[in-house]
């Protein structure tokens, strides 16, 4: 497996107006930006130009799968500390084919999984905590979050050509390790097991992320003796 096999990167459009707010699930004050009519176009010009240059899946098993999974997570999601803004968000998460493992999101709600993850993920409790790190990204407004720390104004942050960019390393890096930790929360909320969940790290490739994930493990397992699941049938 190569090592773009191995990642699952995020996707994020829009630069605003700097504000701060704590954020759902951790309680972190975080600056952000203001969304506007401009940068709602800007999401869905890169949406569309992502879409355009992927094929949609035909395996109908597979398409299935991740859309069971994407359900309990989205109905975990409007339930959770973050609930309002998720029945705000129009969810969209679409099984592309292509034999790697990455994951696009944007913050619209529109989350692009690629067949490859699928593939690569033994158990649906290791696909809920991908999808729920996806999912995370986009409540915890974290596409917002790097903008308010850039300095060149309007921009892109996205993949594969649509427009380049980087956040700046610290940022990135507490983002990443929140929302590694709010996408087991939702898998867990959403019924799946965590011990199950963490091992899509090892899948992917991505020990040291793992080895943090499995410091909150004990809470994650209280989480889930105590809570009735809410999967959806």
């Amino acid at each position: 497996m190569t090592s773009t096999a191995r990642r699952a990167p995020l996707v994020v459009v829009l630069i605003g107006i700097a504000a701060c707010s704590r954020a759902a699930y951790t309680g972190r004050v975080q600056g952000h930006s203001d969304v506007d009519a401009e940068d709602r176009a800007l999401t869905a010009r890169a949406v569309a130009e992502y879409r355009r240059r992927q094929r949609p899946s035909s395996d109908a098993a597979a398409t299935a799968r991740l859309a069971h999974v994407a359900r309990a997570l989205v109905v975990a999601a409007e339930a959770g500390p973050a609930g309002a803004r998720a029945k705000q968000v129009s969810w969209e998460i679409v099984l592309v084919e292509s034999p790697n493992n990455t994951v696009a999101t944007f913050p619209d709600g529109t989350i692009f999984v690629e067949t490859g993850l699928l593939r690569v993920l033994p158990t649906d409790d290791a696909l809920a905590g991908v999808i729920g790190q996806a999912v995370a990204r986009i409540l915890l407004a974290h596409g917002g979050e790097v903008s308010s720390h850039r300095t060149t104004g309007r921009e892109m942050l996205t993949l594969y050509g649509i427009g380049t960019g980087r956040s700046r390393g610290d940022v990135a890096a507490r983002q990443t390790e929140e929302a590694d930790y709010v996408g087991l929360v939702l898998a867990v909320d959403a019924g799946y097991d965590p011990d199950r969940a963490v091992v899509l790290f090892d899948q992917l490739g991505l020990r040291d992320r793992g080895r943090v994930a499995r410091e909150r493990l004990p809470e994650l397992r209280a989480q889930h003796a105590s809570r009735e699941t809410i999967r959806p049938e």
